[in-house]
């Protein structure tokens, strides 16, 4: 994953925000490369390497509290 790139966006929502991607640049721990088009991307394995792991976000229904009529 070394050379591979993510966008911007992709990279925020992966560490946990852009202040925390912002830091992690500024601290020299996530490599990002400047396009001639404008576009910023980081490094792969290092935003991997910072991952937040995200809680409360389940895909399945809770019915443990529904009502029995």
């Amino acid at each position: 994953m070394d050379k591979r790139t993510f966008p911007k966006r992709e990279s925020e929502r992966i560490v946990g925000g852009p202040g925390r991607l912002k830091a992690l640049v500024n601290s020299r721990r996530v490599r990002v490369e400047y396009r001639p088009n404008g576009r910023s991307y980081y490094n792969a394995s290092d935003v991997l390497s910072f991952a937040k792991v995200r809680k409360g976000r389940s895909h399945e229904k809770n019915n443990s509290q529904r009502a029995i009529a």
